[in-house]
């Protein structure tokens, strides 16, 4: 990491000095992922915001020009395993002005339940890519020793691991780009933590009330540092505002410069969104809009639970819940909830009546009872009086034969 770190830094203060190019960071430009495929900004990410179980595809077209855009794909699948875990597997490939970086990227993220509002996730990305020299027009001065490998291409894998804590609505990450980096064609390795990329975030969750249009509305504000080696710090803002059918974002990165971005959600499943970014600082004048593509199809209905930390559900409870935030679900999920709860309240009268029935039969057949007892008493009483006249009669009869 150090020797490609030296290459690029050397390569573009050259081309810098003689054609007054703008060096362009070797980090990812992930910053304005926050609706799909966010797990390449943070691994936790794919717990909450990529929407599982979907296929999502980020393009980026930075600068435009013509034959030399550093551009940057991300064809990426996100599957939900249950509640607190999420499992990924992508394609990446990256052109860093310096190096083409093409090749895989796997993600695993588990949340840990803390108590009834905090949470704790951990995850992990790890990249496996080729890397060559991105622009071979480029002849080596041999009167400049530059530590270029022989081949032009060798192979790396990176590990970037990310942390989430979550209290309530709020959360706080932090995420290392290449914490472990080893080029297995050159056998070398980064060592140093002046070698590492580190992105910290803070973002909060807020529940927007709608109908409509407006349905299922969150307002996602997040503001994030990025330290660099041997570069400039950077650090940004952006905010999301999404619906079940929209969304709308907007952001400020203080080397890249402005964004705006919208999309739509089409027949439940589909989703397509593009953002352009302008530049804002004088070197970047020249410098044509970046453009980004966002397409999303979506397998499932998402689990949308842990948008809001802190909600619970037991596994062995019925599959339609009830969580505590209703406005995050999507029109499907409230359809099954609302068919769910008039169920209940279905079977809830259904029994209410079989117990009303059964306390009225009880009581016809009490009162049945009572009635029948009670008439064999009169029976009894008239039987006995009958008796009585029968005997009283003979006695009478035979006083008067004996008179």
């Amino acid at each position: 990491m150090r020797k490609h770190l030296l290459i690029a830094l050397i390569f573009c203060s050259i081309i810098r000095v003689v054609s007054q190019e703008v060096v362009l960071p070797p980090d990812l430009r992930q910053y304005n992922l926050t609706q799909y495929n966010s797990s390449l900004f943070n691994p936790v990410f794919s717990l909450e915001r990529n929407n599982p179980q979907s296929l999502s595809l980020w393009v980026r077209w930075q600068w435009q020009q013509v034959d030399a855009d550093p551009t940057t794909v991300f064809a990426n699948y996100t599957h939900r395993m249950n509640r607190n875990a999420s499992l990924g597997v992508g394609f990446l490939q990256q052109n860093t002005g310096l190096f083409l970086q093409t090749g895989g990227v796997l993600n695993y993220a588990y949340a840990f339940d803390l108590g009834p509002d905090m949470s704790l996730a951990l995850g992990m990305n790890v990249f496996g890519f080729r890397q060559e020299l991105a622009d071979d027009r480029f002849q080596q001065n041999p009167d400049i020793g530059l530590p270029f490998p022989e081949s032009g291409t060798s192979f790396v894998v990176q590990a970037a691991p990310g942390i989430q804590f979550g209290y309530g609505n709020f959360s706080l990450g932090l995420a290392v780009e290449n914490a472990l980096e080893y080029n297995i064609t050159e056998r070398d390795r980064n060592n140093g933590s002046d070698e590492k990329i580190f992105l910290g975030s803070t973002s909060m969750a807020i529940p927007v009330e709608g109908s409509g249009l407006l349905e299922g509305g969150l307002i996602r504000p997040m503001v994030f540092v990025k330290t660099i080696p041997e570069m400039d710090t950077q650090y940004g803002v952006n905010t999301l505002f999404s619906t079940d059918r929209f969304w709308v974002q907007g952001g400020y990165h203080n080397f890249y410069g402005i964004s705006g971005g919208l999309g739509g959600t089409f027949f439940g499943k589909f989703s397509l969104g593009a953002l352009i970014e302008i530049g804002t600082s004088a070197d970047l004048e020249a410098k044509e809009p970046s453009f980004e593509i966002v397409t999303s199809y979506h397998f499932g209905a998402p689990d949308l639970r842990r948008k809001i930390i802190g909600f619970d559900i037991e596994e062995e409870k019925p599959p339609v819940v009830i969580p505590e935030k209703k406005k995050e679900l999507n029109r499907k999920e409230r359809k099954a909830l609302a068919e769910a709860e008039a169920q209940r309240t279905r079977d809830s009268l259904s029994l209410i009546r079989r117990q009303q029935d059964s306390l009225a039969q009880a009581r016809r057949l009490a009162a049945e009872e009572k009635n029948a007892q009670l008439a064999k008493d009169a029976q009894r009483r008239k039987d006995s009086l009958e008796a009585i006249d029968i005997i009283a009669a003979e006695k009478a009869k035979q006083n008067q034969i004996v008179t």
